[in-house]
């Protein structure tokens, strides 16, 4: 079983794959996905979908694990934060991955 991991970040997201061969969990890749600094919050929530659609073509994960928004400077910093996790979420969906579980669930 292949897992995409991802930390979700309207400027930085960060993601691990993953994969599961026998009784051992090896690494198959991890990297971050930086939209355009300064670009409007549209605009770096659509580069994000797209750029982790890229992650899920290349790398074929079976499913995916999202991290949950726990904790942020602000409240406006919790809203973007929670629209970025949005993002993340549609493009797990669009590429028709189950959710193995959320993370950091509170």
């Amino acid at each position: 079983m292949r897992i995409l991991g991802i930390d979700p970040g309207s400027n930085a997201t960060g993601f691990g794959v993953v994969e599961r061969s026998g009784g051992r969990i090896v690494h198959v890749a991890h990297g971050t996905v930086r939209p355009p600094r300064g670009a409007p919050l549209a605009a770096r929530l659509a580069y994000l979908q797209g750029a982790l659609r890229e992650v899920v073509a290349e790398y074929r994960p079976d499913v995916a694990v999202v991290e949950q928004v726990f904790v942020a400077a602000s409240p406006r910093a919790a809203l973007v934060l929670g629209q970025a996790r949005g993002a993340v979420l549609s493009a797990v969906g669009a590429a028709g991955l189950g959710l193995l579980l959320n993370l950091l669930a509170g």
